[in-house]
């Protein structure tokens, strides 16, 4: 995934209201913190399998 596509599946677009200034610091969260930019990058196409193995499951848990 590149940056262009990845930016476009996290980031949340401004909506020209109030929460705009919440919108902007939750993007700049992730746009500010390029290890959270690789970590979720490096995730991309695994289906969640190390978030679920991560707590003791072999699979996903509904």
């Amino acid at each position: 995934m590149n940056k262009v596509d990845f930016e476009k599946a996290i980031l949340i677009p401004m909506q020209e209201d109030r929460l705009d200034l919440y919108r902007k610091e939750y993007n700049n969260m992730f746009l500010d913190n390029q290890a959270i930019v690789q970590v979720a990058a490096s995730q991309e196409g695994k289906g969640g399998t190390t978030y679920w193995n991560w707590y003791g499951f072999s699979s996903r848990v509904e």
